[in-house]
């Protein structure tokens, strides 16, 4: 208990730039999502791919530049690709999420996105800070 009330004392700025970013990218998502699902009538799937493949660009430009303004010996585009990778697996995380809960569990497309959002936040968070923007000791 001691590690994370530690963690949370050094890290709370970044935390909460983090969830503000956040909130902007996961409304990004959320309403390209509900486009391409509700009005246009594409797959979850699909959807999903394209609206968080666009929240991961605006993503990276705010986390980059502001959130973690990560270690600055490391190239933007190693980086980037570290961030893609962070991303790639919150988003294979996601769409697993969301076969488990639309098409096993039944549940509504849009409550399961609601949902599932915890868990791409998470994976997110420790991706970012430990490895895509990681700033050495």
């Amino acid at each position: 208990m001691k590690r994370v009330t530690h963690f949370f004392k050094q890290n709370h700025r970044e935390l909460i730039k983090f969830g503000v970013i956040g909130a902007l990218n996961t409304s990004v998502d959320f309403l390209i999502f509900l486009l391409f699902t509700q009005v246009f009538a594409v797959h979850y799937s699909i959807s999903q791919v394209i609206s968080y493949s666009m929240a991961t660009v605006h993503s990276f430009l705010w986390s980059k530049f502001w959130t973690f303004k990560g270690e600055k010996k490391i190239p933007t585009t190693h980086q980037f690709a570290r961030f893609c990778v962070t991303n790639g697996i919150s988003m294979l995380s996601t769409l697993f999420g969301l076969f488990v809960l639309v098409d096993l569990a039944h549940m509504k497309v849009v409550v399961s996105k609601s949902m599932i959002i915890v868990l791409g936040l998470t994976i997110n968070y420790v991706g970012y800070k430990f490895w895509a923007f990681r700033q050495k000791p």
